[in-house]
């Protein structure tokens, strides 16, 4: 099996075996433009150009070991959108997830449509998060771009087209465009026309753990694969890594960390929160849903740190001081607090217009206090969405947490102590890809369900952090300060008043 994970600052190709054991990664790095007024794009070419570059580098591997292919299967981050011309040529680069560019569209769109009603009707809230407020964008400022769009996709769609020419994706990814009804699971025709499109310009649905098409000859040809190998729609990348860390059944709640962390729940039924604080989206498991709460900005707020405050010392290097470093400073960083929205903020507060906070600095204050609040603060959010998780589905029977950055213990550590609750770590870091394995398994007949896959690559001895009842009590006062500090912010507009700074 092929893996494609397309991630926010890479593309991994994994090459996998039928019992899910990697046996070689090809990576591509890229990085989306920052540019400034809440605007975050992405060429679509360097998709392109990565997926060349990862499958001729897992090609390469199977030839040299004589390996065969069953299905390549695709995770993506969810959520972007790429207008496409009549020869699916882009026409705009790609609006990226973390874009806020859209809020006065999502306005607009809660005006037309009540936000009560959206959000039963999608399990969405009306946010520029989502793509149907950055295709409103699209008309609204790049007409010329908006009517010359034959199609509006997301990136695995983007992906997916690229490998077999089929205009395709899945539930898991639809249901985060605010434009699919959560029941029927297809195009909702009073979302679209809100939006000013209609279904023929978003690619067909399929359930995720489909075959979505074949890889094309001119593809094949180009990366030194056979010809015709089943494509998968794997779906959302959180979904996956959610499946590949046990939620396979109620009651296993996960927390994944990459460039924003997620923490997802289990349910066999649409879950909605009555304040409307949780998501809820298809699965990436056939038939099943989501309960999602998200924080925009985790691992890319460290590196941001890392490059702001550690720019003499080449990347990795600097990556191990910050750690060291932080792990030196004492469980509530001398006072320093961190609010890490600095692209906004999602649940459970949802304001697009908040700012990242450094409070409580002094001139005692060091580096290394600094580094660990940043810690704090990302784990003392996600505290919150695991809280909200748990409210709405009523229970919590383990937690599983994954991500690049949970192969540093203190990460870890500061996790169990926030939650208040043991926190199992997975083998592998990298979630997705294994998820996306789980799904092409299912897809091409080898493993019954999603289950049976999960009983093959689950961890047999995982590694367990536990909760220090000194720290937990600490981090429960902080909570409530970080709270209080932000009701302070929003209420008294102090983000509107440095919004154009």
């Amino acid at each position: 099996m092929i893996t494609i994970d397309v991630g926010t600052s890479s593309l991994r190709a994994s090459l996998y075996t039928e019992e899910g054991v990697c046996l070689h990664t090809s990576q591509f790095h890229y990085s989306p433009l920052f540019l400034g007024s809440n605007k975050v794009e992405q060429d679509p070419f360097s998709w392109d150009e990565a997926l060349e570059h990862t499958l001729r580098g897992v090609s390469s591997y199977i030839a040299d070991h004589s390996c065969n292919v069953h299905a390549i299967s695709i995770a993506s981050q969810r959520a972007s959108v790429i207008p496409l011309d009549k020869e699916g040529k882009p026409l705009y680069r790609a609006i990226m997830w973390q874009d806020k560019r859209s809020i006065a569209e999502s306005e607009d769109f809660a005006r037309i449509l009540s936000p009560r009603l959206v959000y039963t009707k999608t399990g969405l809230r009306v946010d520029s998060y989502f793509s149907a407020p950055k295709i409103m964008w699209l008309k609204n400022h790049e007409p010329a771009v908006f009517h010359a769009a034959s199609v509006f996709l997301g990136v695995q769609d983007y992906v997916a087209y690229r490998l077999t020419g089929e205009l395709v994706t899945d539930t898991s990814q639809a249901s985060r465009t605010l434009m699919m009804d959560l029941s029927s699971r297809c195009w909702d025709p009073q979302l679209l026309s809100v939006v000013g499109i209609d279904q023929t310009q978003l690619p067909r649905i399929v359930e995720p753990s489909s075959i979505c098409g074949y890889l094309m000859d001119s593809f094949a040809v180009r990366v030194g694969l056979p010809t015709g190998i089943p494509v998968v729609l794997a779906g959302g990348d959180q979904g996956c890594a959610a499946m590949s860390l046990g939620m396979v059944d109620p009651g296993v709640v996960v927390a994944n960390t990459g460039t924003g962390s997620f923490t997802l729940g289990y349910a066999k039924e649409p879950r909605f929160d009555e304040g409307m604080r949780s998501l809820c989206s298809a699965g990436t498991i056939p038939g099943s849903y989501f309960v999602e709460a998200g924080l925009i900005t985790s691992g890319i707020l460290v590196q941001w740190f890392v490059e702001q405050f550690f720019k003499d010392i080449p990347r990795e290097e600097a990556f191990d001081r910050l750690f060291e470093e932080l792990a030196q400073a004492p469980v509530g960083s001398h006072g320093v607090v961190v609010l890490p929205h600095f692209k906004g903020v999602a649940a459970p507060f949802w304001n697009p217009k908040a700012k990242g906070v450094f409070f409580n600095v002094t001139l005692a204050t060091t580096r290394a206090d600094m580094a660990r609040a940043v810690l704090e603060g990302i784990s003392l959010d996600m505290a919150l969405n695991f809280e909200l998780i748990k409210e709405v589905m009523g229970s919590c029977t383990r937690i599983s947490i994954a991500g690049g950055m949970t192969r540093r213990d203190v990460f870890n550590q500061i996790q169990a102590d926030v939650y208040k609750h043991d926190v199992w770590i997975a083998d592998s870091a990298e979630a997705s890809s294994l998820g996306a394995w789980m799904s092409a398994v299912v897809a091409v007949g080898l493993y019954a369900n999603h289950a049976k896959a999960y009983e093959i690559v689950a961890a047999k001895h995982p590694r367990v952090f536990a909760p220090r009842q000194e720290a937990t009590a600490l981090y429960d006062a902080i909570q409530r300060k970080r709270i209080g500090l932000y009701d302070v912010l929003s209420s008294n507009e102090i983000y509107e008043q440095f919004s154009e700074m």
